[in-house]
This record gives C-alpha cells, structure tokens and sequence, in this order.
C-alpha cells in the first residue's frame, strides 16, 4: 500500500484512502479486462452493474439551471434608501429654519443621508446586475420589474443624497472663504 510521504513533515506517513491492499482504487472508474477477473459484486460495492457496458450520464428531467431572483431584495433595498435620503432631506431643511444657519442645518441631515446612500448603492449595484443576468437568460424573469423599480429608486436616492452632499460640500465652501 503507498503512502503519503512529505520530508521534513512529522506525521504524514499515513496510509493513502484511495487506494486498497493491492494499490487500487476502488472509486475508479477503470473497466477490468476481462469478466474473469472481474471482483464479485458483494467485494465492491461501488463497482457498475454486471450488464453495464456504457456509463450513463446523469440527466435531471424538469431542472433548470436559473438563479433565482433577487427583485424584492433590490426593490427594499431602492425603496428604504429613497424614504431616507426624502426622511434626511425634510430633516435638513427643518434644522436651517430653526438654526438659522445652513451648514448646521445640512448637518443634522447628514447621518441619514449617509445610511441612505450606504443602501442605494448596493440597489444599484446588484439591479444592474441582476437584470444583466435575467436579459442573459441566468436568472429566473419573474423579478424582472421589481428589480427595475428598485434599481430606479436607487438610482434617484443616489442622485438626491448625491446632490444633498454638494449643496452641503458647497455651503460649507462658502462659509469657510466667503461669508
């Protein structure tokens, strides 16, 4: 029977699982040459029948081989993302009339528009993925419109929050050099 043997390795002289007493390997797939040399079937019990001469492929009937889809995931993920970045847009604009100052106020709506984007861009990422995939023919169809209505509200909750962050980024701007 071999072995496996490493140098320099303690412990790796262990017998080899594929094979048996006399350095064969009874999960081959190997036809014997003859029927008389051939094991009986209680010997090997992973040996092919005695009246199989092919081997068969496997064929699964009624299996197909679709991803399923992940619509409602992307449509939530748009969905919360737009209530957010909407929820931090009303925040904002509720703190500058009781601060009276802008980049205060853009500032209280700022931790919420950061988690809206933080949910936006993954709405976007795995829509344009996930329908790449359905038009491919790799992905189930029956997700096809809420994954586009998701990918669409992330799409707007990355355009808002994006342009909540530049109206910010330019008050900021204009009160540190020009106020």
């Amino acid at each position: 029977m071999s072995k496996f043997e490493f140098p320099n390795r303690p412990g790796t002289d262990r017998p080899n699982p594929f094979q048996d007493e006399d350095g064969k390997n009874p999960f081959g797939d190997a036809q014997p040459a003859s029927p008389e040399k051939q094991e009986p079937a209680a010997a090997n019990p992973y040996a092919a029948d005695e009246h199989q001469t092919t081997i068969q492929p496997y064929l699964p009937e009624d299996y197909e081989t679709f991803l399923p889809h992940r619509g409602k995931l992307v449509f939530w993920l748009g969905l919360s993302s737009c209530l957010i970045q909407a929820a931090s847009v009303v925040i904002a604009a509720i703190a500058v009339l009781l601060v009276d100052e802008f980049v205060s106020g853009f500032a209280y709506g700022a931790p919420a528009q950061l988690f809206g984007l933080a949910l936006s861009l993954p709405a976007w990422i795995l829509g344009h993925g996930d329908l790449k995939a359905i038009r491919a023919g790799a992905m189930n169809q029956d997700g096809e419109g809420a994954t586009k209505r998701g990918l669409w509200l992330g799409v707007g909750a990355s355009l808002l929050g994006g342009g909540q962050l530049t109206v910010l980024l330019v008050l900021i701007i204009y009160s540190q050099f020009y106020a």
